[in-house]
């Protein structure tokens, strides 16, 4: 048998049109996008024209703030369908930049001819990344947090020379006054490394999520 026709009263506007549901949920992280979802509820023979005229980017408004539409789906039921909304957006407008620091281990080797032969010296010190998170209206070209720190200077933990065939070379005091005053000297100059990277995080809007890193560094002398 065929399946029963459904009568849809009323059958235009408010309970047949798809309209929300529910209050919209919003979801906030702790840094960076949130999310909202909002959920409609109409008549099944108004669903496909509904999703057609859904497009990435269209903006709804919560909070006072705007949340650009990401993506969407339907429950199937056959004859009041709910369709699901998945919005991004900033919940409180774009936040302030996170930042962190992370200590880490470097080596500058540094090859010589001397008159106790080809003498390796190797520098180990430790140094700190600084990286920024921040939220961006534009994907920047260059690093907008690219200098670290003011004050904060690498510091030398051991020093060790090494022979041509990377055996361990006993230094003298005297010996270790010669490679210091004629042959090496310890780096002090310092140089900043850094690496950008952005991601657009709402489809169809200028809104990305970027990272910069910055690692100060002796400079190899």
């Amino acid at each position: 048998m065929p399946a029963p026709t459904v009568i849809y009263r009323p059958s235009s506007g408010a309970g047949y049109d798809f309209e929300d549901k529910t209050l919209p949920v919003a979801s906030k992280s702790d840094w960076g996008i949130d999310t909202l979802t909002r959920e409609l509820t109409g008549a099944q023979p108004g669903l496909i024209a509904y999703i057609n005229g859904l497009n990435v980017g269209d903006t709804t408004t919560y909070n006072l703030q705007t949340f650009y539409l990401q993506s969407w789906s339907d429950d199937k039921d056959q004859t009041y369908p709910t369709v699901t909304l998945n919005y991004k957006g900033l919940f409180d407008g774009i936040p302030e930049p996170i930042i962190s620091f992370t200590t880490q281990n470097q080596i500058i080797t540094k090859v010589t001819t001397t008159n106790y032969g080809d003498i390796t010296q190797i520098y180990s010190y430790t140094t700190r990344t600084t990286t920024t998170r921040y939220i961006s209206t534009t994907s920047p070209s260059s690093a907008t947090y690219g200098k670290p720190a003011a004050g904060f200077k690498p510091t030398i933990y051991k020093t060790e020379y090494r022979t041509a065939t990377g055996a361990i070379f006993s230094v003298s005091p005297t010996a270790l006054r010669v490679l210091k005053k004629f042959y090496f000297r310890e780096p002090s100059e310092t140089e900043n490394t850094t690496t950008t990277s952005c991601d657009q995080i709402v489809a169809g809007e200028d809104l990305y999520e970027c990272q910069d890193v910055v690692t100060i560094l002796f400079k190899e002398e």
